[in-house]
């Protein structure tokens, strides 16, 4: 008898190699037993069975996944922005270098206007990537939000 009033009773596991030598790392990096360690193990499972799904707290691994999918999602809809926008910027930019070139107005040709547009252009993509990749300069010196001025 054990001091719980139970009688331990001794039971046969089958339980891949595999598996076993997880618990038995699982064991010795915890500092206990393996008995100690399946009956713990045992005792959640069941416990999580019984409470049923979402009764059980996310893990935070579970919340970082949740965090990468939610931003991959964010990075599909920016792409397809990005798609959708890119395409008819660049078919402006090409009826544009041809219609003013088409009479000579400008005195340019139409490839110097065209690269000229696409340095432009470069640029001032380079600026707005170099801007969004900066980090956001919230804290101010006297550490709070707002004005600084005040006293």
């Amino acid at each position: 008898m054990t001091p719980f009033g139970t009688r331990l009773v001794k039971r046969g596991l089958l339980v891949e190699r595999g598996l076993w030598d997880r618990v038995k790392e699982r064991a010795r990096l915890e500092d206990v037993p393996v008995s100690s360690l399946v009956r713990q193990l045992l005792c959640d499972g069941l416990d999580a069975r019984q409470a049923g799904q979402g009764a059980i707290p996310k893990t935070r691994a579970d919340l970082l996944a949740e965090h990468v999918e939610e931003c991959l999602n964010q990075l599909r809809v920016l792409a397809l922005l990005v798609g959708a926008v890119g395409r008819p910027v660049l078919a402006n930019q090409q009826l544009m270098v041809h219609w003013a070139t088409r009479d000579g107005g400008y005195g340019v040709n139409e490839d110097d206007l065209l690269a000229e547009l696409q340095a432009a252009g470069a640029e001032s993509w380079a600026q707005v990537l170099d801007e969004a990749s900066r980090p956001l300069e919230i804290a101010t010196t006297s550490g709070r939000f707002g004005n600084d001025s005040e006293g």
